[in-house]
């Protein structure tokens, strides 16, 4: 789960604060901004269950809008993907 207190910079910067509500360990490999590209995360997160942490990523050459909402999406390597709407803050 994406918590709602998750940021998206225009600069292309993303903090996501993550929470594995899962049974089973969670590798979380990739984060991407719908529109705007993946970013890049300079190692897997692994994440116990009930853990929680904080991801920060920076999509390269993102030229994202303040004010606009975008769609981030958090990918696990068992194949589930996690999406929340965030709005771009300068």
């Amino acid at each position: 789960m994406i918590n709602t207190d998750s940021k998206l910079h225009a600069d292309g910067g993303v903090v996501l604060h993550v929470e594995n509500k899962g049974s089973a360990t969670a590798e979380i490999y990739k984060v991407e901004i719908l529109s705007a590209g993946t970013a890049n995360i300079n190692s897997a997160k692994t994440m116990s269950p009930g853990a929680e942490a904080t991801i920060e990523a920076t999509v390269q050459n993102a030229q994202l809008v303040a004010g606009t909402t975008y769609v981030a999406r958090v990918y696990t390597r068992a194949g589930n993907v996690y999406p929340i709407t965030l709005r771009a803050e300068a």
